[in-house]
């Protein structure tokens, strides 16, 4: 997290590809809630199972996520941009 503060420029590698982008980060509470939302409505069962490991709720409310994301961070990728 730090080393993306100093420097967002990144290199990521999924398997053989590999790719420039420009990560930017996040610690606003609202905004991780947003980003737990959208996965779960789109990947139930595996987002489901990651947040039952951080102890919340099968189904959990918009304000559970919101008090999960408090001492959290997100790391967004835009591939093609660098520094």
């Amino acid at each position: 997290y730090r080393n993306i503060l100093a420097d967002p420029g990144v290199r990521v590698r999924v398997g053989r590809k590999e790719f420039k982008a420009l990560a930017e980060t996040s610690t606003d509470p609202l905004r991780i809630a947003d980003f737990l939302e959208y996965r779960l409505a789109r990947h139930p069962r595996m987002i489901g199972m990651m947040l039952r490991a951080e102890g919340l709720p099968r189904s959990p409310s918009r304000q559970d996520l919101e008090s999960l994301a408090e001492d959290k961070a997100l790391v967004i990728l835009h591939p093609g941009e660098d520094s």
